[in-house]
């Protein structure tokens, strides 16, 4: 049986499983657009804020340092953090 849909309700439902599976929620504006739907935080994949980017140079860093302690999974840090 075909569906009904037209061809951009059907794109809009994809849309909104996509942005649903990544953890983002949509919510109908009917008030500026009936039938349209807006993301509550703007997606953006872009490159990292220069925070992140010094984040991840500090991790790199850190990795290479053979007598900073690592740990292998979250209940190894957890129980460090215990003691």
């Amino acid at each position: 049986m075909g569906s009904n849909k037209t061809p951009e309700e059907q794109a809009r439902e994809k849309r909104d499983e996509q942005l649903r599976a990544v953890g983002w929620d949509v919510v109908p504006r009917d008030k500026y657009a009936p039938g349209e739907y807006c993301c509550l935080f703007p997606l953006t994949i872009d490159t990292p804020s220069s925070i992140t980017k010094a984040a991840i140079e500090e991790g790199r860093r850190i990795a290479k340092v053979p007598n900073v302690k690592g740990y292998n999974d979250m209940s190894e840090l957890r129980a460090a953090l215990e003691t």
